[in-house]
């Protein structure tokens, strides 16, 4: 069946490759991309057996920027390359070298807790004392808790629990033929880990946690945790990418073949939706939030208003896409708005609006027609003035305004 979502295309894309456990990286077009797979791989690339000055800092730096394009990335490869170095800190010889990454890791956490992003709010609430009264959703943490049974979990499949039987190969067309990697794997994982070899032993208890963790593990947002695995798996994938290659190299004509067909499994659901983008790409789609009235707004004022300025809207996130500008303190996360932002909503008055800090109104024929007539009456005021006015049904009575209430004292 299609995949029902918003923007999908003029060809629909078959739900079959819409993956719930670990999605194709052609998908990695929102928020950070494909940014903590490429930092992962930076990881590996620069991980020298030897660390003085430069080198160690430099691994910090790119260590916490984890936390800021994927915090739950940044957890996973912290907490394995610790485990890593405290293995590898009772062996002689390596004191020194276990020393320079624990330097590296404390860095690290340090700048993850003050360089901004989710770990520096939930931090910063903590030590304010309004841990226990702040929403943990507005910081992207909603709670921890025991899952039992044991289970896998799809963004959007679902449940899928380790004690059903049927639900295994629903389980196993998810994650693929990369499975069938993760027992050898874990287990050179353990003999590197014992030997200190980071950071390939940090990644690859990264990836052991990342996978087995939400098994045992409830979130408050279900459909987040897959997250996890989905870094879990990535991460096997490229550490076992060089042992595949060595089998195919080595390999008799049969071994080639089966891990052929693997690897065509691997990249076949990738291949599919690419070559649906590809057909989508000459004609943009609008999201669920705009049309083409919004869109021609968009392209007379964006960038346009001066800067720092305010624009209030009864859809947030719509003016701040449409005009490049603040929407002003409107919502704690994507769906709490903030009790200021009711109260003007509540009551549509431009000078109370100026008052809390917005220089202009955006506003829509539906939400126009949800005020009353003193609320009307009051954006017919003087102070009020209309700077843009789109008209695009048949009939007329679907319009735009950009109200500018800067004179309105």
């Amino acid at each position: 069946n299609p995949w029902k979502i918003e923007g999908g295309g003029p060809f629909p894309w078959p739900f079959a490759f819409a993956n719930g456990i670990f999605p194709s990286l052609i998908f990695a077009i929102g928020g950070p991309g494909a940014l903590p797979q490429m930092t992962l791989l930076l990881l590996l690339i620069l991980g020298h057996k030897t660390w003085k000055g430069d080198a160690a800092l430099i691994y910090c730096l790119v260590l916490a920027s984890l936390a800021l394009s994927a915090e739950h990335v940044f957890v996973l490869v912290w907490l394995g390359l610790l485990v890593t170095a405290g293995l590898g800190w009772r062996r002689k010889g390596k004191d020194m070298y276990v020393g320079r990454w624990a330097g590296i890791l404390l860095g690290a956490l340090l700048l993850a807790v003050v360089g901004g992003g989710v770990i520096t709010e939930a931090g910063r609430s903590f030590l304010s004392g309004q841990g226990a009264t702040s929403s943990p959703e507005s910081y992207g943490f909603s709670g921890f808790g025991l899952r039992w049974p044991p289970a896998l979990l799809s963004a959007h499949l679902g449940v899928l629990e380790l004690f059903r039987p049927e639900h295994w190969i629903v389980a196993l067309a998810e994650i693929g033929p990369l499975i069938f990697l993760a027992p050898w794997l874990i287990r050179r994982t353990w003999r590197q880990a014992r030997r200190a070899q980071m950071p390939i032993a940090g990644l690859g208890l990264a990836a052991a946690m990342g996978f087995f963790l939400p098994m045992v593990l409830r979130y408050g947002v279900e459909r987040d945790i897959t997250r996890f695995n989905s870094v879990a798996l990535f991460i096997w994938l490229v550490l076992g990418f060089p042992y595949l290659w060595l089998l195919w190299q080595r390999g008799r004509a049969s071994r080639r073949a089966l891990l052929g067909l693997g690897g065509f499994i691997l990249i076949f659901g990738g291949m599919t939706v690419f070559a649906l983008q590809l057909i989508a790409i000459p004609r943009p789609q609008f999201t669920y939030f705009v049309d083409e009235s919004d869109a021609r707004m968009s392209q007379r004022y964006w960038d346009r208003l001066e800067p720092g300025a305010q624009v209030l809207d009864f859809v947030a996130v719509r003016a701040v896409t449409l005009f490049g500008r603040n929407g002003g303190e409107a919502f704690l996360d994507y769906y709490t708005p903030l009790p200021q932002h009711q109260n003007l909503m509540a009551d549509f008055d431009p000078l109370r609006i100026r008052e809390a800090g917005y220089a202009y109104i955006y506003l829509d024929h539906h939400h126009w027609q949800e005020l009353s007539p003193p609320e009307k009456q009051a954006l017919e005021q003087p102070c009020v003035k209309h700077l843009e006015g789109t008209s695009t049904s048949s009939a007329g009575k679907d319009f735009r305004w950009l109200l500018d209430i800067r004179a309105c004292q």
